[in-house]
């Protein structure tokens, strides 16, 4: 998770909180494609190839978005 950008942390959080990538574009004001394309680095960096993967990832290390 340390390998994340801040940005692809909040995609990760926002996921684990069950965001579909729709939700999460619209949150983030970005496309669907981009968030598509910030799914596809963050399952390369932690070396994962599916999205159950990275939910279980976000579930185990209790990853929520902080709310500011």
């Amino acid at each position: 998770i340390n390998k994340l950008t801040k940005r692809e942390y909040q995609v990760v959080c926002l996921y684990a909180e069950g965001a579909s990538t729709l939700d999460i574009a619209n949150k983030l004001f970005l496309s669907q494609k981009t968030i598509q394309n910030y799914f596809t680095s963050i399952k390369h960096k932690l070396d994962i190839e599916t999205d159950y993967e990275l939910f279980m990832i976000a579930s185990d290390k209790n990853i929520f978005i902080k709310h500011q």
